[in-house]
């Protein structure tokens, strides 16, 4: 999709492409840096939805973004959103199940 993007609908190329890559990068790397120093996130009831809607609604603007730099801030959100939503998800549900078979405890 990245490509397409910077290629054929904002005419940036090979420039473009790797802004449009660094700004996902970014984005990632910033919820991945508050997740760990902030370790245990609390209401994660509301983070991980909140975390969910952030990258879809960046994903469906992208898709009407008829701006380059604001394509690039859609693509930072929508790093931000997965890598905010999995990590979270995925220990809320292992600690959710240590729960209901009892090692929790």
């Amino acid at each position: 999709m990245l490509p397409i993007l910077a290629d054929e609908i904002f005419r940036e190329g090979v420039r473009g492409l790797s802004l449009l890559v660094s700004s996902a990068g970014l984005g990632s790397f910033a919820a991945a840096m508050i997740i760990a120093f902030k370790g245990e996130i609390q209401g994660k009831r509301i983070f991980i939805p909140v975390s969910a809607v952030i990258f879809s609604v960046a994903i469906l603007a992208i898709a009407l973004a008829d701006n380059f730099h604001i394509a690039m801030l859609l693509i930072f959100f929508a790093g931000w959103g997965i890598v905010s939503f999995w990590p979270s998800a995925i220990a809320s549900s292992s600690r959710w199940s240590q729960i209901r078979s009892g090692e929790g405890s």
